[in-house]
């Protein structure tokens, strides 16, 4: 055990004792447990929203993200990876690159290349997710992920993906070919309340929203 503290709120500081000598080298095995992590984020404007993003063993999700710290503008291309635990999806906007599994985790990863200076953030969804997909009529890529085994969520998944296809191909009509080649409709179940935002190539929808079975609910 060596001596260590916090410094800043989130930078480790680790002190060697007695301190190295010139060339001597140490391995430090580092492990390290957190509870499950929210961002609340309560607003007025909109009371139903609570949490803007969560880590969890059931559905973990950000609208808020960041991906370049150093990019004032967000005007950067880039390629993510995330990483989760095996029988675990990870989702985000922009091209699927693959995925990578070692042990027991996966990586997934992804490339935006879209260039347009934007004020919202990317967001990002991980949960056990089975997954429905199909086109509009101008090719445009609509996939939904669901919860995984559930064959209510996949009935309800494919009809709001019907939907989908039937707006965007209007849309096409109306506008002519969409800025996104490829959207992922994502369900997520917030701790608390609802969360709905749509970002750059990702929707990310509450599960209170999306309740399988609820014909009614589905017809509105």
């Amino acid at each position: 055990a060596l001596p260590w503290r916090h410094e800043e709120g989130k930078t480790l500081v680790v002190t060697l004792e007695p301190a190295l000598e010139r060339g001597e080298r140490r391995t430090i095995h580092f492990e390290a447990a957190a509870p499950d992590f929210e961002h609340r984020q309560p607003s007025e404007l909109v009371p139903e929203v609570a949490v803007l993003g969560q880590v969890n063993a059931v559905s973990s999700f950000s609208s808020h993200v960041f991906y370049y710290p150093c990019d004032s503008v967000r005007d950067a291309a880039v390629e993510l990876s995330i990483d989760v635990p095996t029988g675990y999806t990870a989702v985000t906007g922009g091209t699927v690159l693959g995925s990578e599994s070692r042990e027991d985790r996966t990586a997934f990863r992804y490339e935006w290349m879209h260039r347009t200076p934007r004020l919202m953030p990317f967001g990002f969804a991980a949960r056990r997710y089975d997954m429905v997909a199909g086109a509009t009529a101008g090719g445009l890529e609509l996939s939904f992920f669901h919860p995984a085994g559930d064959a209510k969520a996949a009935a309800t998944a494919r009809s709001l993906l019907a939907v989908g296809r039937e707006a965007g191909t209007l849309f096409e009509k109306l506008m002519g070919p969409l800025p996104w080649s490829q959207v992922r409709f994502c369900v997520v179940k917030p701790v608390e309340r609802e969360t709905g935002v749509s970002l750059p190539g990702l929707v990310l929808l509450s599960d209170g929203f999306f309740r399988p079975g609820d014909r009614a609910a589905l017809d509105r």
